[in-house]
């Protein structure tokens, strides 16, 4: 279970029952900074949340940091970092291809995100 709020000032509290609480999350060491998100992509990569801009950093897409890495249905492999599924699909076909003018090399991928 997660209790979000600040545990400085609920452990100041005229009631009984907050103070009372807090004190037994510290004596037990539950309090935490932030809250802990892992990527459901990669388990291994976690993160401690603790206000909204850091989940933006950290997950800007749903995901992690980490790269893609998925291939796209044109074939390249996608640039952008990791995400959800569901964003996945939203980008699913939205690789152009530009020829960079090399009869020799494939196509370049020019992702839209």
């Amino acid at each position: 279970m997660f209790i979000i709020g600040n545990a400085g000032l609920m452990s100041k509290e005229r009631h009984e029952k907050w103070p009372k609480i807090i004190e037994e999350l510290r004596r037990n060491d539950r309090l935490g900074e932030g809250l802990p998100i892992v990527c459901q992509n990669h388990p291994n990569v976690t993160n401690i949340i603790s206000d909204p801009e850091t989940f933006k950093i950290m997950a800007p897409n749903g995901g992690c940091l980490a790269p893609c890495g998925r291939v796209m249905p044109c074939g390249h492999t996608c640039p952008l970092s990791c995400k959800f599924i569901w964003i996945w699909i939203a980008i699913m076909n939205s690789c152009d291809t530009v020829d960079n003018g090399d009869k020799n090399s494939s196509k370049d991928p020019i992702v839209r995100s």
